[in-house]
């Protein structure tokens, strides 16, 4: 595990975007990055549309986790995925793969499991996370069945924010990702990290306890 603090957003957003290029500058034809929704990873994903250098024609996104709400709705995490990286670079981009909110939730899960399997060794290059005060990750909430599911993707609930139902990667892909990427902004955030460090809670209280184990895990601190 490697983390590091930053006391500017600046930096943190700078660095964070220099740390997916360098993962992306290999060599390899397609590059296969994980996107999490959220206010923390925003803008970087916009720092990230607005650099001329970086080749996306051999990016293929990800999309981790989704409100099983329409997709043009403001608290869509496609939406806002789309809007602050995908859109400026949509001719470039190799491919976006996104769970289906506008079919039946089980169907949704099935067609992107199929999407996961073409992903040699259902392996991505990078994901990026951020992580709640509560102690999720994706949608992996406290006390969930998707903590502990062999399953590639799951339907989750929350009753601890607005939309309830929710399509995530489980764990099974974020720990076979070659590199993983934690965001985390804010003091509420950082205390909760810092509890998420220390603390002797159980995987089912802290789902993100998880990530630890990681051999490659970046964490990105803002305070």
């Amino acid at each position: 595990m490697f983390l590091k603090n930053f006391k500017q957003e600046k930096e943190f957003i700078k660095s964070a975007v220099a740390y997916i290029q360098k993962i992306c500058s290999s060599k390899k034809s397609t590059i296969r990055i994980g996107l999490s929704g959220g206010s923390t990873p925003k803008p970087v994903y916009e720092a990230l549309s607005r650099d001329h250098n970086f080749d996306f024609s051999k990016i293929e996104f990800y999309q981790i986790d989704e409100r099983y709400i329409p997709k043009n709705s403001k608290d869509s995490n496609y939406k806002m995925i789309y809007d602050s990286l995908i859109k400026k670079q949509s001719k470039k981009i190799k491919a976006f793969k996104y769970f289906d909110t506008s079919i039946p939730i089980n169907e949704s899960l099935k067609q992107y499991q199929q999407d996961l399997k073409k992903i040699p060794n259902l392996s991505l290059d990078l994901i990026i996370l951020g992580m709640g005060n509560d102690g999720h990750v994706a949608s992996i909430f406290p006390y969930s069945k998707a903590i502990a599911t062999k399953k590639t993707t799951y339907h989750t609930q929350t009753n601890n924010f607005a939309v309830k139902d929710r399509l995530t990667v489980t764990f099974p892909v974020i720990m076979k990702s070659k590199k993983l990427l934690l965001l985390i902004k804010g003091k509420d955030k950082a205390q909760t990290l810092n509890d998420l460090l220390k603390s002797q809670k159980s995987l089912k209280e802290w789902p993100a306890k998880k990530i630890l184990k990681h051999q490659n895990l970046h964490i990105y601190l803002c305070k």
